[in-house]
């Protein structure tokens, strides 16, 4: 995945077909060229902020890793991020935040 209020910019300068991920609304989802490679394009997040899920093959992943923290506006983050900014964003986290004994209510979602 990638989120960020720049995300939609940074995975357009990738798409290698005609895509135009500005035309994508959120929670839609495009098939398209990615670096050369065939993808899903879920625009979408985990975070609260804009951002894409991206489907690929998984002998791809390194490419399209590589390609997308080539840009210099990309930083790599982990789990404890993503948790700190869905959390500001108020998105529960099912095992975590919700689970078989606490409720949605229970949970603020």
């Amino acid at each position: 995945a990638l989120q960020g209020p720049k995300a939609m910019e940074v995975v357009q300068k990738l798409i290698t077909d005609k895509t135009d991920l500005r035309k994508q609304d959120f929670m839609t989802h495009v098939e398209a060229e990615l670096c050369g490679v065939d993808c899903y394009l879920a625009r979408c997040g985990y975070t609260g902020e804009d951002g894409f899920e991206i489907s690929i093959p998984h002998e791809f992943g390194p490419k399209i890793m590589k390609a997308l923290c080539d840009d210099p506006i990309v930083r790599p983050a982990g789990l404890g991020v993503r948790d700190s900014i869905r959390l500001e964003a108020g998105l529960c986290l099912y095992g975590n935040d919700l689970n078989e004994t606490i409720t949605p209510v229970e949970g603020s979602l």
